[in-house]
């Protein structure tokens, strides 16, 4: 298990390192032979080992409960995935609120300077890969979706949406938070800001407009909620 854990540290270190390779290339308009679609692959691969690592870690030392208690626990977690559906509405107020802990939200550890450089870099990536996507890379595809994203201390990640959003299913707005997510936390590479395989995953307002049309679950992040189009 340390060796595995090793490894992952190593791998994370090569993503790294090949995150500002690229960078370096697409500052010189020069080709490299690989993109950003690749990076963001070989993190989704490096953290699904890294959770499943976890997750066996867990499992073991879990191992001696017993099925009594195991079935109290399911239905423990149906409660409060009930209960989450039936206060929905006050999930903005509390999103606000403990935004503005760093503990609960770790880019609001980011300085004013920080924070500035993140959001040159959010806007000035999504233009790089609309354009991507323009010329037929399928990769970038879902940057046409998106107008800008923004990251605001007290409300966390602004993500503006355009009239072709609103025309997807939930399933396929579900794939285009996916996407913005990974784009997120790869800009936080590139600002030179680590990034762990158990770090949450970005908390994500949906803005159309003035109207905010979708957000992350508080729950688990990498879940959606989306209003009726």
């Amino acid at each position: 298990m340390e060796f595995l854990e090793v490894l992952l540290g190593l791998g994370y270190i090569g993503l790294i390192i090949a995150a500002i390779y690229l960078y370096q290339k697409r500052q010189k308009q020069e080709p490299a032979p690989f993109g950003w679609k690749h990076l963001g692959i070989a993190f989704c691969v490096l953290f699904v080992i890294g959770m499943a690592t976890g997750g066996t870690q867990s499992d073991n030392s879990s191992s001696t409960q017993t099925s009594q208690q195991a079935d109290s626990a399911t239905e423990s977690s149906a409660s409060e995935e009930s209960l989450d559906e039936s206060t929905e509405t006050e999930e903005p107020a509390s999103s606000e609120s403990e935004s503005d802990d760093p503990d609960e939200d770790p880019y609001a550890a980011l300085s004013a300077k920080e924070r500035d450089e993140f959001n040159q870099s959010l806007d000035d990536e999504l233009i790089q890969d609309q354009k991507e996507a323009e010329n037929g890379e399928n990769a970038y595809a879902w940057s046409l979706f998106v107008g800008g994203i923004v990251y605001d201390k007290q409300r966390g990640f602004i993500v503006k949406v355009n009239d072709n959003f609103q025309q997807l299913s939930n399933a396929n707005k579900t794939i285009i938070g996916h996407s913005v997510q990974s784009f997120i936390q790869s800009q936080l590479l590139m600002i030179g800001k680590d990034v762990q395989p158990d770090d949450p995953y970005p908390y994500i307002n949906f803005h159309y407009g003035y109207d905010r049309v979708g957000h992350s679950r508080m729950w688990d992040p990498a879940k959606f909620k989306f209003s009726e189009s």
